[in-house]
């Protein structure tokens, strides 16, 4: 009992709960969160850049130059990255002083088949089979559950060896980030109930923010390339002539959606990319068919 009064851990009866630990959450752990899950920094690149393409294309349709705002896209999207990154730490102070007036104190109960979050506002209830992500780093457990939207913070300073090896137990997945070493482990458990297969979600995510974006440039490619073919076969824009073009572009769109239901039924976020594939896929294939209805 005094090793686990010195961690600020508690150790109860079983029809209570196993145990119990401080919880505490600063701008320190504001930032050591967004360092893990980069979701600010992400949100604010990925709205920027629907942005610039909104802008891009519309500009492209009045100069009638695609492949200048093509040139002109790519340069703001590099300002984007660039800028966003050296205001990261500015715009998460701010973010944390809107969302909470004052650091957030609480406690957390951890069961057999479930934990408890109770602070000043809330209490919070949590199966861990709802837990669709667990990372550990040097200081800190995350445990990330996307149906609430919410990743609860555990700091090992005030967890014992006890808690920190029936949490390890207890995830299906524990990504580990220790050291600068990233790595993945999958449970005998997870294994035996049938989980669904593990993909790296920093992979699957950048993968399909970066096929979204591809999807909708299709656009601009398919005009870029009509445009330089038709200029050196016939020496002049004949963009209906040159339509069937936009066809070659359709397997984009298509791995689009088919990856997005695919990671969906994962458990990862892809609608963007669901509705952009069919929206996208639908313009190409009608533009297309220009050259069949106006030969």
């Amino acid at each position: 009992m005094e090793n686990d009064q010195e961690y600020g851990l508690e150790q109860t009866t079983e029809d209570r709960s196993l145990f119990t630990c401080r919880y505490l959450f600063d701008l320190h752990e504001e930032r050591k969160l967004e360092k893990c899950f980069h979701r600010l920094y992400r949100y604010q690149v990925l709205l920027a850049t629907y942005r610039n393409i909104a802008v891009c294309f519309f500009l492209s349709l009045l100069i009638e130059e695609p492949k200048s705002a093509l040139f002109l896209f790519l340069f703001l999207e590099l300002i984007i990255v660039i800028g966003l990154a050296i205001k990261l730490d500015s715009n998460l102070e701010k973010r944390y002083s809107e969302r909470f007036s004052e650091d957030l104190e609480g406690e957390f109960e951890f069961y057999q088949d479930y934990f408890v979050l109770k602070t000043e506002n809330i209490t919070s209830k949590t199966q861990y089979t709802r837990i669709d992500r667990c990372i550990e780093t040097d200081t800190n457990f995350y445990l990330d559950c996307k149906r609430k939207n919410t990743t609860c913070v555990i700091q090992k300073e005030v967890c014992d060896p006890a808690l920190m090896s029936f949490l390890r137990a207890k995830m299906n997945v524990v990504e580990k980030h220790v050291h600068g070493i990233k790595r993945a482990d999958k449970s005998d458990g997870a294994k035996r109930t049938g989980k669904k297969k593990y993909y790296d979600p920093t992979v699957v995510n950048t993968m399909m923010h970066l096929l979204f974006i591809l999807t909708i440039a299709c656009l601009w490619l398919a005009q870029i390339v009509t445009y330089k073919i038709s200029m050196a076969v016939i020496h002049t824009y004949d963009m209906v002539r040159f339509s069937w073009i936009d066809w070659c572009f359709l397997p984009i769109p298509i791995t689009s959606v088919v990856l997005g239901y695919k990671y969906q039924d994962a458990g990862f976020k892809c609608k963007k990319n669901i509705i952009a594939g069919y929206i996208i896929g639908f313009i190409l294939a009608i533009f297309g068919c220009y050259w069949l209805i106006f030969p």
